[in-house]
Formats: structure tokens, sequence, C-alpha cells
């Protein structure tokens, strides 16, 4: 039905889909599309004709109709497209992937695999209501993130997900005091590890920039380490505090930082608070959060916001009640 063929034109390659609807016909994709490009477009070009064929829809050229895809293909698409961008910065973390597919299996539960601009957000709130808030917003920001890339792509043109407010969990995370993080740096002994501990505490990187960091980002003058590709897919910086400048110094190195993937990070800073008898939830993202709560006593949530690189003020508004929360139990065990 449909077939890919490569030809060349003035020492160019390009590649071309030769297909049968009512009569036979060629595309040739735009100059520049890779073999796995191609191919994949292949597959689209197969699906919509045995479609056609069937009398299921009208048949759609998937170069021409850029904007319909079934919840499959765009999902298909977005891994492929996701990995490639990827490959260029930081890699995703296992776990975040595992959302994404969590994400578009939540959708296929609700509407199977539909063209995506037949998504009902009414429908997507209704099956939303089953879960906790905290699941609710995981679902949506995936989803978010998802289609948003396709629109930066400029695979299609809208975000069915804007329209859907996130809500807020009202859990705490947990934090650790500077006593906890002392007793728990004293239990590494694996200088790299010692390393992303420092990074976590004193600079609050995740795991994955934690893990991406190389030594030429450390610029010792100027006190700032650069986050290459960070979260929001741009360069950003964090001030080396005097304590971390220290231990970074003294493993000073070329190349990566970390050369351990970051499940080992997790698992052996994880380790370290079970030998300090400390039972919170976290192992490196507690870091994160107990730099925030701290920094939020002494600096401006703008500036919390500003060296924590939260794209949302709703995010470092959290800290603001752990803070609240920590002067009511100072106070009460404060004899008057």
């Amino acid at each position: 039905m449909a077939y890919l063929e490569k030809t060349k034109r003035s020492n160019k390659t390009f590649y071309r889909i030769r297909y049968y609807h009512q009569g036979r016909k060629s595309q040739y994709l735009p100059l520049g599309t890779t073999l796995n490009e191609a191919e994949y477009i292949l597959s689209l070009f197969q699906r919509n004709l045995a479609r056609s064929k069937m009398g299921i829809e009208p048949f759609r050229n998937p170069i021409k109709d850029k904007t319909h895809f079934t919840l499959t293909e765009y999902f298909n698409w977005f891994v492929d497209e996701k990995q490639s961008a990827e490959k260029r910065g930081r890699p995703p973390a296992q776990r975040t992937w595992e959302t994404y597919k969590r994400s578009f299996k939540f959708l296929l539960d609700i509407f199977g695999d539909i063209d995506i601009s037949g998504i009902k957000i009414k429908e997507v709130e209704k099956a939303l209501n089953v879960y906790a808030p905290a699941t609710q917003s995981i679902l949506i920001r995936s989803l978010r993130a998802a289609f948003n890339f396709g629109i930066k792509r400029k695979k299609i043109e809208i975000n069915p997900f804007k329209e859907i407010d996130i809500p807020q969990d009202k859990k705490l995370p947990d934090i650790l005091t500077i006593k906890e993080k002392d007793l728990i740096y004293s239990k590494i002994t694996y200088p790299q590890i010692k390393i992303a501990f420092a990074l976590a505490r004193y600079a609050g990187l995740r795991r994955a920039e934690i893990k991406s960091l190389d030594w030429e980002d450390v610029l010792w003058d100027e006190d700032l380490i650069i986050i290459r590709n960070g979260k929001t897919g741009q360069n950003q910086s964090v001030p080396i505090v005097p304590r971390l400048k220290e231990i970074l110094n003294e493993y000073k190195d070329e190349g990566q930082v970390i050369t351990i993937n970051v499940d080992s990070i997790t698992h052996s800073i994880g380790k370290a608070m079970k030998e300090a008898g400390i039972r919170k939830h976290g192992a490196v993202h507690i870091l994160r959060h107990s730099l925030g709560a701290e920094l939020i006593q002494d600096f401006d949530i703008r500036e919390v916001q500003e060296i924590l690189r939260h794209s949302s003020i709703t995010m470092t508004q959290r800290y603001t009640q752990i803070s609240k929360k920590h002067l009511q139990k100072k106070l009460m065990n404060k004899k008057l």
C-alpha cells in the first residue's frame, strides 16, 4: 500500500513515500529527514491508508495534516523526538519515562486510541477525581509537558491540558535538620557520593542535574555552577557557597563530575540515612527541600525561587508553610 524510496538529487539525499490512494501517488519528505523519521512517517501512511480502505475514516496525509494524531501516534512521536533531543542534553530518569507512559495510559483508558483533537476535558477531570491530589498533579503536569513539547516542535497547535487546574498537594515535604545532614554526610565514604550529597545540600541540584554536571561547568572565579539544559530546557546558574566550594575543590578533576548512575546516588545516600538512624522520605530531593526550608527563613520568597530555580512561585510557597510549622514547634517548646 505504501513504501519508502531513497533518492538523490544534486548530491543530496531525499526520502519519498510511494503510495496508492485513488491512483498512484508520491510524497517527498523534507530535506534533512532522517531514516528513522522517514520510517515513522511511512508507518503513519500505512495506518491511515488501511483505515481509509476499511471505511473507518477518510485518508489523511500525515505530512500535510500535521495536527491530527491518535494518542498512540502522538506518544510514539513524542518518545522518539524526546529521546533524540535528550541525547544532546541530560538523559531522562527512568522514573520520568514511566510517568509519561502512565499519563498516556490514563488517557487511553478513558478515550481509547482516539484522535487527540477529540480529548474532552470534562471527561478527563471526571476521571481524575478518583485519584489523590498528588497523583492528579503528576498526571496533569506530565501531559502538559508532553503536549507543550509538540507545540514547540510545531507538531500540534493546542494543549488541552492547560485548561485543567493543577491541585495543590497539602502534604508538606520532609526536611532534614543541619545536625541530621552532618550525620548523614559522616556516613558517606565514596567521594562521588560526597560530592553528589554536597551539590544537593548546598546548591539544591536535582538528581539528573548532578549526574549531567561537568567540571568545566564549575566557574571557580565567579563562584557559580552552570546547569546545562536544566528542567526548563535552558541553561541556569546557582551560586557556590564556601562549604560547597571546599568539598568540590577537594575532589576537583576533569570531565563528568559524577560517573555513576542516578539510581546509585539515591541508593547510596538512602543507605547513609539508614545508617544514621534517620527515617524520612526521600534521599536526594529531601536535601533540596531542606535547603528551601532554611533559605526561606532569611531570604525573600522571590530570592528563594531564583536560587532553587522554580518555574512557579507556588512551588516555593511550600517552604513558607514549613517555616511557620518550624517556628510554632520552636515556640511551643520554649519556656516563657
